[in-house]
């Protein structure tokens, strides 16, 4: 929700040509993604043994499920700040760079991040990276949380579903467990049509509103 945000944010300062706005935003975002991802981070390795007792998890698979959850969480700051940059891109325009870098990071996952990070720091562009101006600026993070807390919620309220119906599933062991596993891998891939369109039209409507052109 927040990368949705920042991505509305950034793309009508760049259609608006106001590209001091734009580095501000970038800043902001990237300096939130930090956070959030290592607050994320921190309270998903401490409390996966937690999360999960309170999902019933079988005992027999416990050990294995919290180490997994445990890995998973460990690369939950690589996940977020992979959405924050990729919103920085869609928001102005460049959508193939992403797609390549995420081809690249299913064989060399663990550089995905320098990827981002090296391109965003090339000098003479609008979107540069600059370390020492990495802060949070309060009219951006408003309008960041304004326009991303919708979509944050949305998608909230669906894990939380999520997690209630899996709750229920881990009552009837582990095989049953690994069926709706499997399934929720096949849901996924039904999503990613809508989720990428989605994501099309929202850096599209919101260049063209930066840039006053209404009926576009």
């Amino acid at each position: 929700g927040l990368s949705m945000g920042a991505g509305v944010t950034i793309s009508r300062y760049f259609g608006a040509g106001d590209y001091g706005h734009v580095s501000k935003a970038i800043h902001t975002d990237v300096m939130l993604g930090l956070l959030s991802g290592t607050v994320l981070t921190v309270v998903g390795v401490l409390l996966t043994p937690t999360f999960l007792r309170w999902m019933g998890t079988a005992p027999e698979v416990l050990p294995d499920a919290i180490a997994y959850f445990r890995y998973y969480f460990i690369g939950v700051l690589a996940v977020v700040m992979y959405n924050m940059c990729k919103s920085i891109m869609n928001a102005l325009g460049d959508s193939k760079r992403p797609l390549y870098y995420l081809i690249i990071s299913s064989l060399t996952n663990i550089v995905l991040d320098l990827l981002f990070i090296v391109h965003l720091m090339k000098k003479g562009t609008i979107y540069q990276l600059k370390p020492k101006e990495l802060r949070i600026d309060g009219e951006m993070l408003g309008q960041i949380v304004r326009y991303g807390l919708p979509s944050g919620v949305q998608n909230s309220v669906i894990g939380f579903a999520n997690v209630i119906v899996q709750s229920n599933i881990n009552s009837f062991g582990k095989v049953a467990m690994a069926a709706y596993g499997a399934y929720s891998k096949l849901e996924g891939f039904a999503f990613l049509p809508v989720t990428s369109f989605t994501m099309a039209l929202t850096t599209f409507v919101g260049q063209n509103l930066g840039a006053g052109q209404y009926k576009r």
